[in-house]
């Protein structure tokens, strides 16, 4: 099981359209949250914070996040073109 944060208790959603490894009662993070989440990650790794039995579970919560944040981008992106399809065959 993957927890996102250390304290992180906000979120955006509880169905889990992203991951099928995060159980559906855990919360999916917000794209900034995720980002500020590997961030954090990121810097641990860099300042040597973590341990070598600590390191592998960071990764792969990092590499689930960037998945989870690359999930988003594509979907918004997909929505954008949608609605400014529709906009355009309104005024075509």
């Amino acid at each position: 099981m993957i927890s996102w944060r250390r304290g992180w208790h906000r979120a955006s959603s509880k169905v889990n359209h992203y991951n099928s490894n995060i159980p559906m009662t855990e919360t999916i993070p917000t794209y900034n949250e995720a980002i500020s989440a590997i961030d954090e990650i990121l810097e641990q790794i860099e300042t040597g914070e973590l341990d070598v039995d600590e390191l592998a579970a960071r990764v792969k919560q990092a590499s689930e996040l960037l998945k989870l944040c690359k999930s988003k981008l594509f979907n918004t992106s997909k929505e954008i073109e949608t609605v400014l399809k529709q906009m355009e065959e309104e005024n075509g």
